[in-house]
């Protein structure tokens, strides 16, 4: 059970993604490392773009959680609902 940080605004996918720090940049990123037992937390500030349609996987059994919370402390205390995704 491990906490994935996002945040597109200093994120990078070649990250690990284990602290706000180490982010992962995209959501594709953060899911390709996540497992069913993880948490996503989304940064209140995240906004990812496409230009084009992406194809997001998630993991195959029930138990992944996607959160926004507020980016100050890991993992947040806060919850938010900011964050975006959008094509």
């Amino acid at each position: 059970m491990a906490n994935i940080f996002l945040r597109s605004t200093t994120g990078s996918d070649a990250n690990s993604g284990a602290t706000w720090a180490l982010a992962k940049a995209t959501l594709v990123g953060a899911l390709a490392i996540a497992t069913s037992a993880d948490t996503v937390w989304v940064s209140q500030v995240h906004a990812e773009s496409s230009g084009a349609a992406i194809t997001i996987t998630f993991p195959t059994t029930a138990g992944l959680k996607i959160l926004c919370g507020n980016d100050a402390l890991e993992p947040p205390t806060a919850l938010a609902t900011t964050a975006t995704v959008t094509t």
